[in-house]
C-alpha cells in the first residue's frame, strides 16, 4: 500500500483538475470542428442543389421555347402550304399559267451570284441570270457586282436610259457609269451629231 503525505494532496488535486479541463477543452474543440465541417458540408450541398435546380429550370425553359418555336414554325409551314394550294387552285380556275409574284428586298438580295442574279429596277424585279450567262465578259461585271440590289439610280427616271453627263474636257454627253460600262450601255463617242436632250452633272 502506498501512502501519500497530506502535504502532496493539493498538488495532486490540481494536476487532476487540469487534466480534466484539457480533456474537456479538446472535446469541445473537436465538437466545434465537427459542427463547422457539418455546416460547411450542408452549405455545399445546398449550393449544389440550388445550382442543379437552376440548371434544370434553364434546360426546361430552353426545351419549352424550342417546342414553342417548332410548333410556330410548323403552323407557319402548314399555312404557307395551304395558301400555296389555294393560289394554285385559283390559277387553275382562271387559266393563268403563273400567279403574280412579289419580291421583298431581302428575297432579291439572296440572288447575288452570277448564275442566280436578280436586280430591282424602277419597282420591278429582273432575273438577269440568262443574260449574264449568254454575255460573259467585262460588260457584265458591273451587273454581277450589283447582284441582289436595286440599280434604279443607274438610269434616268423619265427616259429609263442610262444616266449621262457632259464631259468637261470634250463637252460631249457621255454615259455616267462610275461602276463601269455595262452591257447595252452606249460607248463614249468622240463626236455628237445632235445636241444632248438631257445631261446630268456628276456628283
Amino acid at each position: 500500500m502506498i501512502f501519500i503525505p497530506l502535504s502532496y494532496l493539493p498538488y495532486v488535486s490540481h494536476r487532476y483538475i487540469a487534466t480534466m479541463d484539457e480533456d474537456k477543452a479538446a472535446a469541445t474543440i473537436a465538437a466545434a470542428k465537427r459542427g463547422k465541417n457539418a455546416r460547411k458540408q450542408a452549405a455545399e450541398r445546398k449550393e449544389q442543389s440550388k445550382a442543379s435546380s437552376t440548371i434544370a429550370a434553364a434546360r426546361k425553359g430552353k426545351n419549352a421555347r424550342k417546342e414553342r418555336k417548332e410548333m410556330s414554325d410548323g403552323a407557319v409551314r402548314i399555312q404557307s402550304q395551304y395558301r400555296g394550294r389555294q393560289s394554285r387552285a385559283r390559277c387553275a380556275e382562271t387559266g393563268a399559267d403563273q400567279a403574280q409574284r412579289f419580291y421583298t428586298p431581302a428575297e432579291v438580295a439572296k440572288h447575288d451570284r452570277a448564275d442566280d442574279l436578280m436586280v430591282s429596277l424602277f419597282g420591278k424585279v429582273l432575273d438577269l441570270s440568262e443574260l449574264v450567262r449568254a454575255n460573259r465578259g467585262l460588260l457584265v461585271q458591273p451587273l454581277i457586282a450589283a447582284a441582289g440590289t436595286d440599280i434604279t439610280h443607274w438610269f434616268d427616271a423619265s427616259t429609263h436610259d442610262p444616266c449621262t453627263y457632259i464631259d468637261p474636257e470634250t463637252e460631249i454627253e457621255v454615259p455616267f457609269t462610275p461602276m463601269g460600262r455595262f452591257l447595252h450601255c452606249v460607248p463614249v463617242r468622240m463626236q455628237c451629231s445632235s445636241p444632248p436632250s438631257r445631261a446630268m452633272q456628276p456628283p
